[in-house]
């Protein structure tokens, strides 16, 4: 018990501690929480604790979060420069190809990203990919997700916009590419 009034009194330079660190949880838990709803919750209002951090300590791991958290809400209001194409296997593989050449896009196949992560040997998720595919099973949208947008992004300097076919194959895999990876200009 002693030790509990310790801490609630800050009498200790452990109490005093423990009392930052509480601090520093709260703000940790605000950013992850901000991370789980994808931005669509600005916890800014527990930016505020970020002042009663005050040891060294605190302060260095107070850092890493901010920026962490800059990052990640900088990511969200970024809107990346890709194109979606949806029909008929055929032409649209075809159009984007002649789209792709004339515009200097790049050009994403969705289905042969998908084959190229199944068989990279370095890829966490290639048997999962594989197997995935030969059992022609649904692959996890998130999974999905990661890949495009790592492909995207890895386009973006050389390329500047990406033309994307094969993917969305739905509605509801269109509006968690936005609400995960970027959000709409409208």
């Amino acid at each position: 018990m002693a030790a509990w009034v310790d801490y609630e009194e800050g009498r200790t330079a452990e109490a005093q501690w423990m009392q930052e660190l509480d601090k520093l949880e709260c703000l940790i838990q605000a950013h992850e929480y901000e991370q789980r709803t994808y931005g669509e919750k600005d916890l800014d209002e527990f930016q505020g604790l970020s002042s009663k951090i005050r040891s060294t300590q605190g302060k260095e791991w107070l850092d890493l979060l901010q920026q962490e958290r800059s990052a990640h809400l900088s990511k969200r209001k970024r809107q990346l420069p890709v194109i979606f194409v949806t029909g008929d296997i055929s032409v649209y593989e075809t159009q984007c190809a002649l789209l792709s050449d004339e515009f200097d896009f790049q050009h994403i196949s969705f289905k042969h990203i998908l084959i190229k992560e199944s068989e990279d040997q370095s890829c966490r998720d290639a048997k999962f990919l594989r197997d995935c595919l030969t059992e022609k099973a649904d692959i996890p949208v998130s999974l999905v997700i990661s890949i495009l947008e790592r492909k995207i992004e890895e386009g973006i300097e050389e390329r500047g916009w990406s033309l994307v076919y094969g993917f969305p194959q739905s509605l509801d895999q269109l509006l968690e590419f936005e609400r995960k990876v970027s959000m709409t200009p409208y």
